[in-house]
C-alpha cells in the first residue's frame, strides 16, 4: 500500500485495532500508516494519545499481579457458592407458571391490530366491488336510455 492510498478512516481502524505503537500495526500498511500520522499531525496525535490511554489499561490488566488476584476471586467466589449433596451448584428451573401480565397484553393487543387489518382489508375490498358494481349500473342504465 502506498502513502497516497491510507484514508483517515483507515487510519483511524488501525489505530484503534492495534493501538498507538507502530510497531503493532499491519506491516504491510505501517509505511503508510506512519507517513499519514506525519502529514495529518493534529488529528492523528488525537487519536494517538486516546488509543495510548486504552493501551495503558490494557497493560495495567495483562499484569501478572492483576492475572493472580483475578485467579483467588474467582476461586474464593466459587468456594462460597452453595452446593447440593451431589456436588451441581443448584439453579432454579422455570415453573411452569402462567404468561406474565405484560407478554399476555402484548399477544392481546397484537391479535387484535391484527383482527382489525383484516377488517380493513376486506371492507376495503367490498368498497371496490360495490364502486365497481354501481358504474356498471351507471353505464347499464344509459345503455337502455339510448
Amino acid at each position: 500500500m502506498t502513502n497516497a492510498m491510507i484514508t483517515e478512516e483507515r487510519f483511524r481502524s488501525i489505530v484503534d485495532a492495534y493501538g498507538a505503537s507502530p510497531a503493532r500495526w499491519p506491516e504491510a500498511e505501517r509505511a503508510s500508516a506512519t507517513a499519514y500520522m506525519a502529514e495529518h499531525a493534529a488529528i492523528a496525535d488525537l487519536w494517538i494519545d486516546e488509543a495510548r490511554l486504552t493501551d495503558a489499561m490494557l497493560d495495567v490488566l495483562n499484569t501478572a499481579d492483576h492475572a493472580e488476584d483475578t485467579q483467588r476471586l474467582l476461586w474464593r467466589t466459587l468456594a462460597r457458592m452453595p452446593v447440593e449433596g451431589n456436588g451441581v451448584l443448584p439453579f432454579r428451573r422455570r415453573s411452569n407458571r402462567p404468561l406474565p401480565l405484560m407478554m399476555a397484553t402484548g399477544i392481546g393487543i397484537a391479535a387484535c391490530l391484527a383482527g382489525a387489518l383484516l377488517g380493513i382489508n376486506f371492507s376495503l375490498t367490498s368498497l371496490d366491488d360495490m364502486r365497481a358494481q354501481t358504474v356498471l349500473e351507471q353505464a347499464q342504465m344509459i345503455d337502455i336510455q339510448n
